[in-house]
């Protein structure tokens, strides 16, 4: 929410920032909890998150350098969901990393008390080893996009697949690798890597409709 207040130069800049942008864009802390006290009938929580999600469970956060027994639960929930956000997106300075890359990072930031260990483990747990919305590469070389966990079988998830071997757009097809046991060519289905958001041209508001089906 406080990024709205931060100048488009310094929000959106391509490559490290200064000290003083730097200064300046952990502002973004105070400017949110500004914004949402102005409002009505808003949940005082709310407040408290967008005001300390960058505290850290040792002291070493900002703004206020507040310890974790200082920290509300959701602020230390959102706190470990916004890391992960931050690691997975796109941005104008940074490549989006995977999926496993984001949990390995976050499990050491865990284990330096700067995320609560408990949730953090919690927050790994509930997105599995392919969380919705990973785009993946299975044996065959097509693409797809994960579209849901199945609980009892968490490598085989349901996808979709939106590339051929070779990479190239393709009419889209559902699998449920929980019951697809082979392709086409009678080779095992299995998931072989993950790859980056945005990965084959790949965006998920592109995807929209078509996974909006897979759930109706």
């Amino acid at each position: 929410m406080g990024k709205v207040s931060i100048p488009p130069e310094v929000l959106l800049k391509e490559g490290s920032l200064t000290d003083e942008e730097f200064e300046l864009m952990k502002k973004h802390t105070l400017f949110g909890r500004d914004i949402l006290m102005s409002s009505r009938n808003l949940f005082n929580g709310a407040v408290d998150v967008a005001y300390a999600h960058h505290e850290n469970i040792d002291g070493s956060g900002y703004p206020r350098g507040l310890l974790g027994h200082q920290l509300s639960q959701n602020t230390k929930i959102v706190a470990v969901a916004d890391r992960y956000d931050a690691i997975t997106s796109e941005r104008v300075y940074q490549k989006g990393r995977t999926h496993m890359e984001a949990i390995t990072i976050l499990n050491k930031t865990a284990s330096k008390q700067h995320l609560d260990a408990s949730l953090t483990m919690g927050f790994v747990a509930t997105l599995g080893v392919f969380p919705a919305g990973s785009i993946v590469e299975l044996t065959s070389g097509e693409i797809a996009i994960v579209l849901s966990q199945n609980p009892q079988q968490r490598l085989r998830p349901q996808i979709l697949v939106v590339r051929d071997s070779d990479k190239h757009p393709v009419t889209y097809r559902y699998l449920d690798l929980a019951e697809v046991e082979t392709g086409p060519d009678g080779a095992p289905y299995k998931i072989k890597a993950m790859h980056h958001a945005g990965s084959f041209g790949i965006h998920l508001a592109d995807f929209q409709t078509e996974i909006t089906k897979a759930f109706g």
